[in-house]
C-alpha cells in the first residue's frame, strides 16, 4: 500500500470506531514518510481522545515543529 492508500484506510477505520487500526495503519504512514502532517495530527487527536496525553503531545509537538502551524497561520490560509 502507498501512503494515500494507507491514510484511507486510517480514515476509514476512524469513522468506524476502529481506533486501534487506525492507529496501526497512520503510524505505517509515518513510517513510510516521518512528517505526514494529516498522521501526525489525526494520531494526536486520537490519543487525546483516549487520554494518553503525552502520546498526544509528542505528536502534537512533532507536527508543530516541522510545520510551525499556529493561529495566525490558519487565519492567514482563509
Amino acid at each position: 500500500m502507498n501512503v494515500e492508500e494507507l491514510l484511507k484506510e486510517a480514515l476509514d477505520s476512524y469513522t468506524e470506531g476502529k481506533i486501534y487500526d487506525a492507529v496501526i495503519y497512520f503510524e505505517t504512514v509515518l513510517e513510510m514518510e516521518e512528517g505526514n502532517y494529516q498522521a501526525l495530527t489525526m494520531l494526536s487527536k486520537i490519543y487525546s481522545d483516549t487520554g494518553f496525553y503525552k502520546e498526544a503531545m509528542k505528536y502534537s509537538e512533532t507536527a508543530y515543529k516541522k510545520y510551525k502551524i499556529g493561529r495566525a497561520s490558519c487565519r492567514e490560509r482563509v
